[in-house]
């Protein structure tokens, strides 16, 4: 789960809004500065009566459901081996590719460039949705792997149902060993209370599902992007989907910001 400014929103971010995975499908910029995004649901499902616009204020800080990441890796050889040869680490920023010591060095030649693409989904579950017992890791048909986490805290990797349970069950004992009294804690049942000493954030015992998938591609030098640092997450979003690069939203004209709020305040 990546957090970043509303500021930053760009159209085709999967935003998780409510809980709830939206896509950004439309993004403007309000007469007083607010950011007036269009979102649909993520899943390709009926987007007209599900379509909501939901105004930002550009300091918020919005949670990506999809993040997008693009790195690259340099195989290069000493040019009196034919075959033997090395590998540099991921490396996250086009300059840091340009001026990779083997570019620069006399007696190493090059003998690959690779981009990797990886796109990391996380859409929150249910508990009754959880593989049952004894279901090993699940993997993708493409081959992605697939884990579970907490929304905020806890394990960062969670590979199975049967470690979902047993990390909330264990949250749950130590609660009830300690603080019971104080305020039940919602393990099983997301409409309870909580103990504010074992949970802070009010979704933090939300499960999500993490999807990650990615693939390798072949390129020149010259195909690196035009930039010095790592890829912002639009720049990574259009890279990875080959979407063409956006135009800034431009302030609405002809529609006061009053309509686009009456709008936003419909019920869903």
């Amino acid at each position: 789960m990546q957090y970043t400014e509303a500021q930053f929103l760009f159209t085709g971010a999967t935003v998780l809004h409510e809980l709830t995975p939206l896509r950004v499908t439309e993004l403007t910029r309000c007469a007083g500065g607010d950011l007036a995004a269009l979102l649909v649901p993520a899943d390709g499902g009926p987007a007209g009566r599900a379509a909501r616009l939901h105004v930002f204020d550009p300091e918020d800080t919005v949670s990506l459901s999809t993040e997008h990441t693009v790195r690259w890796t340099v195989h290069y050889r000493e040019r009196s081996h034919r075959r033997s040869g090395y590998t540099s680490t991921e490396l996250s920023a086009p300059y840091t590719v340009r001026s990779h010591w083997p570019y620069k060095t006399p007696h190493m030649v090059v003998t690959r460039l690779v981009e990797h693409h990886r796109t990391i989904a996380a859409v929150p579950v249910a508990l009754a949705d959880l593989p049952g017992p004894g279901v090993p890791r699940e993997v993708t048909p493409e081959g992605g792997k697939v884990f579970y986490r907490r929304l905020n805290g806890g394990p960062s990797v969670l590979a199975t149902g049967d470690d979902v349970r047993f990390h909330l069950t264990h949250m749950q004992d130590v609660h009830d060993g300690e603080h019971r009294r104080q305020r039940r804690l919602p393990v099983h049942d997301p409409q309870m209370s909580r103990c504010r000493l074992c949970v802070l954030h009010p979704y933090e015992l939300t499960v999500l599902r993490v999807t990650v998938t990615g693939s390798n591609h072949d390129i020149d030098v010259e195909d690196l992007p035009d930039c010095q640092y790592a890829l912002d997450p639009e720049a990574s979003y259009r890279r990875v989907t080959g979407q063409p690069v956006a135009q800034p939203p431009q302030p609405a004209t002809g529609r006061p910001q009053a309509s686009a709020l009456s709008f936003s305040s419909e019920g869903h």
